[in-house]
């Protein structure tokens, strides 16, 4: 089983995207100079698409934008997408997703005691509810290193549209 928990962030997708351009930059540099690993760049009508080394991939899109890192160790591996969404609600510019997936394979979710079935349900879901807690703290880690010298730029003031009494 998998879900796909979001968050929102209140820097904007361009924000996002600059600060991944920089570093899909910066790596595909970086592989030049050190003639290590793999490295494939793709660039569109001057636009860079994606950058990929042996450890980690960079996507751009027109509203999206994807990060994975491959590690040696499941819980080292960090994959989020980054989509332009402006909420009516908040002042959040961009949504994040990222996924969590059960590995183990029990074969009680097959069972043909309803009983059964739905107390490893219960389990898988609180597994997944734990891993979903884990990846978020990852990838919220690695977000605040890599936005650490941007500012986010509000889309509005709840001050400014309020009424004074």
């Amino acid at each position: 089983m998998r879900i796909t928990p979001i968050f929102r962030s209140e820097f904007s997708f361009e924000q996002f995207e600059a600060v991944l351009q920089k570093l899909a930059h910066e790596m595909a540099l970086d592989a030049l100079r050190n003639l290590k690993g793999e490295l494939s760049i793709t660039v569109r009508a001057n636009r860079l698409v994606s950058v990929e080394t042996n450890n980690i991939s960079i996507r751009f899109s027109a509203s999206r934008l994807f990060f994975t890192r491959h590690g040696n160790k499941i819980a080292e591996a960090l994959s989020f997408e980054i989509e332009d969404k402006e909420y009516t609600t908040s002042n959040h510019k961009s949504k994040i997703s990222y996924w969590v997936s059960d590995d183990g394979y029990d074969p009680r979710l097959y069972d043909s005691d309803p009983t059964i079935r739905a107390t490893a349900e219960a389990e898988m879901q609180q597994r997944l509810k734990k891993k979903a807690e884990q990846k978020e703290k990852q990838v919220l880690e690695f977000l605040d290193r890599l936005m650490a010298d941007v500012q986010p730029e509000p889309r509005f003031k709840l001050s400014e549209h309020a009424r004074t009494a």
